[in-house]
């Protein structure tokens, strides 16, 4: 159970607590810790080097190239980063004031 300012916090059947987070016996909530993560990422660093990130680099352009979707925003996101969501160009409609004459035909 967790506690949360004193009160003990039951599970509710979808097997989350009050708080709406992972309950005890949920499967979702089995992870890695912060301190195995970070121990799992050093072992990678320590694996790699730069001739392999060049390389896996040469490969990933390359299939961009060949017109592999995917690889080609992986290398798009990675050089110029995500872009940003496009902006409305247009004026907030609400803020539009319209004034229209006819002529009266005279």
């Amino acid at each position: 159970m967790h506690e949360h300012e004193g009160k003990p916090l039951a599970a509710v059947e979808n097997g989350r607590d009050s708080l709406g987070r992972f309950g005890p016996g949920n499967r979702a909530a089995v992870g890695r810790s912060a301190g195995e993560a970070a121990r799992l990422r050093a072992l990678v660093r320590q694996a790699v080097t730069d001739a392999d990130l060049v390389g896996l680099l040469a490969a990933m352009v390359e299939q961009a190239r060949a017109g592999d979707v995917t690889a080609a925003r992986l290398v798009l996101e990675y050089a110029i980063g995500r872009p940003r969501p496009i902006e409305d160009e247009l004026p907030d409609p609400s803020a539009v004031c319209i004034r229209l004459e006819f002529d009266q035909g005279g």
